[in-house]
């Protein structure tokens, strides 16, 4: 049954964005037969092109109005109407649709809201990236095995840089575009609130990760491959040990495992809650108007992945349970 709805949604994205691309296409050759209209319509009044500003207002009015025309005739030709964000409606019916059927088919009472995500607030209290700006969508969220869970999207914003004809100015923004697009986090965010209390504050970074957290007191544990890729910090070190069973790395080493060597993984247990952070995992959540459909082998990748962080919940309950 839950297949069936899947393949009922990749069908209706199909036709959808069949539609749409055709759409799309046709908005193109409008205006670019209208550009063409308006830049012969432009030699025709001065052929010598002095008067550029006077042209360059013709040209545009002339642009729309034929543009307007054609789409027009179009328009009564298909039943359909013109829509140059034909992209953005794609996008947006892709996740309506397809992405929210392949979450409720992991369990029918989870939430999937396109438009929202973790707040900033909640993001930084961890404290293991450095401030930014950012903007969240893609939040799932429901109850696994007892547990309130939130998996979203984190993407910062684009930043800005001075501008300068100085070598040297231009030089130093480059060096730091390069800088801020390392150190500033781009990826998933998975939060679990447990009913049960932690003590302390303990944080896992990735090693490997320069733009981690990297000052404090470490905490050496049992696990000599655990502590090779991670730096664990905690104000508590009798609970961290608890929460961090041998069961729980290993799982937590397998979800790193599971995803390129571009992703690092880093995590946090404080204020009864548990996050993890995947920097620089592809978001899946994505399509765009001239991709292939969807299909569905990536229903089923994002359905792995999604049931290999909730598994997660599993390991820490077992932990939590042992603590307590």
């Amino acid at each position: 049954m839950r297949n069936q709805k899947i393949k009922e949604a990749i069908a209706a994205v199909t036709q959808k964005q069949k539609a749409l691309r055709s759409i799309y296409v046709q908005f193109l050759t409008v205006n670019s037969v209208a550009f063409v209209f308006a830049g012969v319509y432009a030699l025709l009044i001065d052929p010598s092109l002095e008067v550029v500003g006077v042209l360059l207002v013709i040209t545009l009015f002339v642009q729309a109005a034929l543009a307007t025309f054609i789409a027009d005739i179009l328009y009564k030709i298909n039943g359909e109407e013109l829509n140059k964000n034909a992209r953005a409606d794609y996008k947006r019916f892709y996740k309506n649709v397809f992405i929210n059927a392949v979450v409720k088919s992991i369990d029918g009472k989870f939430n999937y809201e396109p438009a929202q995500g973790i707040s900033r607030n909640e993001f930084l209290k961890a404290q293991i990236y450095r401030e930014l700006e950012f903007r969240s969508e893609d939040l799932i969220s429901g109850v696994y095995n007892n547990v309130k869970f939130q998996l979203s999207e984190a993407i910062g914003e684009k930043r800005k840089y001075a501008t300068s004809t100085n070598i040297y100015v231009i030089s130093f923004m480059a060096i730091k575009a390069m800088f801020d697009i390392y150190m500033d986090f781009k990826g998933t965010v998975f939060v679990c609130e447990f009913y049960k209390t932690f003590k302390g504050v303990t944080i896992l970074a990735d090693k490997k990760a320069m733009n981690t957290k990297m000052i404090g007191e470490k905490e050496v544990l049992d696990d000599t491959e655990f502590n090779n890729e991670f730096r664990v910090f905690t104000d508590d070190k009798i609970e961290a040990r608890y929460l961090l069973s041998p069961g729980f790395m290993q799982h937590l080493r397998e979800v790193k495992q599971g995803f390129d060597n571009a992703v690092s993984l880093s995590a946090a247990f404080m204020d009864d809650k548990f996050y993890l952070f995947l920097n620089g995992a592809k978001n899946r959540f994505e399509s765009s108007l001239f991709a292939p459909p969807p299909s569905l082998a990536d229903a089923q990748t994002i359905k792995d992945e999604i049931s290999q962080l909730l598994r997660i919940i599993d390991e820490l309950n077992l932990s939590i349970d042992v603590y307590k």
